[in-house]
């Protein structure tokens, strides 16, 4: 037979069970909500851009100007990694030196062949 104690601890486990499933249950279902809003809502803002013309040149201009400042940002931290690199590079004795260049010359060549493969597929 069952003690009570033990009958006692087994319905409170089966209890919290429970709220854990009700809890991602309700996770699940308002995460479902705020994605079909999402989209609800992008369908609403792209028929406001194909009606107004203006807005949508402006779109395409703020869209440019982000792509823009994302490559220099990018161009910005390889220039800063050229600068650190650099300067490291120059308190190292000639032979040493020469041997790092090429290293990291083709370690940079790998990685550019690389990243220019992946945008071929």
């Amino acid at each position: 037979m069952i003690s009570g104690k033990d009958l006692e601890a087994t319905i409170k486990k089966i209890a919290k069970i429970e709220t854990m499933g009700s809890e991602f249950l309700t996770s699940i279902i308002f995460e479902a909500v705020k994605e079909v809003l999402k989209e609800e809502i992008k369908k609403e803002i792209k028929e406001v851009f194909e009606k107004n013309e203006t807005a949508k040149l402006l779109l395409q201009k703020s869209v440019k100007d982000l792509i823009k400042s994302k490559a220099l940002e990018v161009r910005a931290m390889v220039l800063a990694i050229e600068a650190f690199l650099e300067a490291g590079l120059s308190a190292l004795p000639e032979d040493l030196k020469k041997e790092t260049y090429k290293e990291i010359a083709n370690y940079l060549y790998n990685k550019f062949k690389e990243i220019m493969d992946q945008g071929m597929k």
